[in-house]
């Protein structure tokens, strides 16, 4: 996890790699998920994956459109 400031708010930022080689990483406000990041594969060096810049969408969505 990191942690980014900015003004007075801290935007933290959480990494984990799943048992399926993808990345998902998601951007908090506090307990407030503010978006997800998934970085499907990196075969070869090319990275492949999906964002969404939505108040409605979930992990596994993003995970999904990834693949």
């Amino acid at each position: 996890m990191a942690s980014l400031l900015r003004g007075s708010d801290c935007v933290d930022v959480y990494r984990e790699l799943r048992d399926d080689n993808q990345l998902v990483c998601a951007v908090a406000r506090g307990s407030e998920v503010m978006g997800w990041v998934v970085v499907d594969s990196t075969v070869c060096g090319i990275s492949r994956g999906g964002l969404r810049m939505s108040t409605n969408v979930s992990e596994a969505e993003v995970r999904g459109l990834a693949r």
